[in-house]
This record gives structure tokens, C-alpha cells and sequence, in this order.
């Protein structure tokens, strides 16, 4: 793994040109010679999408190889991307609302998912908007790789923290802030909330309501980074319904059907190689 990384260090050198048509031979590689999680994928596919016929699907695993190709070059390369250069691949669509939210001095817990490029965009809120920033993150089993992660989510003054000591690490900080989260993600265990999520009861892990509503002075703000062209993305914000400071779950209820809508929008940005799914609602009734 240390040698693994060595290499990466060393691609992140080559122009992103030269990245992008090495993607273009993995993402063949990925789809024909390795089939990497095909079956996960397939798996997904079918049940999120069931009117799809088998032709449908194939082009849409074979655009998602391409979109997580994609993305494994431009993470590499974001380890020497300028602030200059990354301003120039992130836009935000409504600033005005993060900015809004800051001006008046309101904790800012950011839900997003697996979609576009969310280390670019999670780099680029770093510098964009006025507050520090705090990604949560879950630790990765290899030493080599969390270490890895970890520099790179601390890139323009990020200051990444490690999910079950969320809570605690925010308590100490003495000025407003922005906290974001991959929400989209399977909870540990069998303890979460039941949505209907793409025509399949899916388990959210609660974390996200749980933070957003110990934290005192906390906006929650539901994130979508959608493609605009290759190694281009646009962000956009949209505030959950109040209710979800009423009743449990709401806020999570609220998130999946924003998220659901976007990748309805566009099913390739995406991460369907995620075993989203291995959680069944009747295991945890069992």
C-alpha cells in the first residue's frame, strides 16, 4: 500500500490531460477485462432503475466506468491542483445561501453525496466561503491510505474529523463553522432510518440528524455537485424542510428524495459500485 501511494504521488506530476486518457484505458480495463464489482453494480442498476432492458443497462455501466475513472484520475491529480485551478472546475451555483447562513453566524452542517466530484468540491469549500471547514470522514483500514485521505481533505485549510468524534471536535471550536458530510453512506451495523430510496427500502445511518440537532445554532444545507462537461462541476444548495427539527427521521427523509431526484436526473453520477444495498430491512427485524 505505502508503494501504492508512492505511485500516486508521482501521477498527480502529469498534466490532467495525460490523466484523462489514462482514465479512458481503465475505464475499458474496469469494464471489460477486470468487470470491477460488475455484479454490485448490475445488482443496483436493476433494482433502481427495473424498466431499464439489458441494453440500457450496459450503457449505463459502461458511462459509470467512464465517471469513476474519471474521478480515481482527479482525485490523484488534486493533490497538486492550485486554488486557481480548482476555482476554475468548481462553481457554485447559489453561494448567496452558504454566504447568508455565515453572515449570520449559523453553525452549517452540509449533506452530499457520492456524486460529481465530492473531494474537488469538498476542497474547494474550503477557500470559498468564509469559515472554517470541518469534512467528516471514516477511517480507512489502510494506515497508508487514511493517511493518504487525510492530506488531501486538509488541502486549503480543511480540517478533517474522524466520525465518532464528530460531535466532541466540534464542541471545541470557538467560532461558527461548516461541517460536511457524505450522508448517501451505509450505516455500521443495522442501526439506522428506513427510506424509500430508488424503489428499495434503504437504511441511512442517522449521524447527520443526530449532529444537526446537538450542535447548537445549526443550519442544515442538502448539497448536490452535478457534471458540467469533464473535470467540470457545478454545486448547488437547497435547504431541507423545517420540519426536520419536528420529528425524527424527517431531515434524512428529506435528503434521500433530494438526492433520489438528482440521480434521477443524471444516473451515471453516481457511485453504483457502492455495496449500497447489503443491508436488507427484514435482517434487521430478523
Amino acid at each position: 500500500m505505502v508503494l501504492l501511494v508512492i505511485i500516486l504521488r508521482l501521477l498527480s506530476y502529469l498534466p490532467l490531460g495525460v490523466l484523462y486518457w489514462i482514465s479512458d484505458i481503465t475505464a475499458f480495463l474496469l469494464a471489460h477485462v477486470i468487470k470491477y464489482r460488475s455484479e454490485v453494480i448490475k445488482r443496483n442498476l436493476s433494482h433502481a432503475f427495473p424498466d431499464l432492458n439489458p441494453q440500457q443497462q450496459r450503457i449505463l455501466m459502461r458511462e459509470f466506468y467512464k465517471y469513476l475513472s474519471d474521478q480515481l484520475v482527479e482525485t490523484i491529480k488534486l493533490q497538486r491542483l492550485t486554488r486557481d485551478q480548482l476555482s476554475k472546475r468548481i462553481h457554485y451555483v447559489n453561494p448567496e445561501l452558504m454566504n447568508r447562513l455565515i453572515n449570520e453566524k449559523k453553525n452549517i452542517v452540509i449533506l452530499m453525496g457520492h456524486c460529481g466530484n465530492w473531494e474537488w468540491a469538498g476542497a474547494a469549500t474550503a477557500f470559498s466561503f468564509n469559515a472554517p471547514t470541518f469534512p467528516v470522514y471514516r477511517k480507512v483500514k489502510s494506515p497508508s491510505f487514511n493517511s493518504f485521505y487525510l492530506r488531501l481533505r486538509s488541502r486549503f485549510g480543511s480540517t478533517p474529523i474522524l466520525d465518532k468524534n464528530c460531535i466532541q471536535e466540534l464542541s471545541k471550536v470557538n467560532s461558527n463553522f461548516i461541517v460536511a458530510m457524505l450522508a448517501d453512506q451505509s450505516p455500521r451495523g443495522l442501526q439506522g432510518e428506513w427510506v424509500d430510496f430508488l424503489n428499495q427500502e434503504t437504511c441511512f445511518f442517522r449521524g447527520p440528524e443526530v449532529l444537526a440537532k446537538r450542535i447548537k445554532n445549526t443550519e442544515v444545507i442538502l448539497a448536490q455537485i452535478r457534471r458540467n462537461g469533464r473535470g467540470k462541476y457545478a454545486v448547488y444548495f437547497e435547504l431541507p424542510t423545517q420540519t426536520w427539527k419536528e420529528n425524527q427521521g424527517n431531515l434524512l427523509i428529506n435528503y434521500a428524495h433530494f438526492l433520489e431526484k438528482e440521480i434521477l436526473q443524471d444516473p451515471v453520477n453516481w457511485l453504483w459500485s457502492h455495496n449500497r444495498w447489503k443491508t436488507r430491512q427484514n435482517q434487521e427485524n430478523a
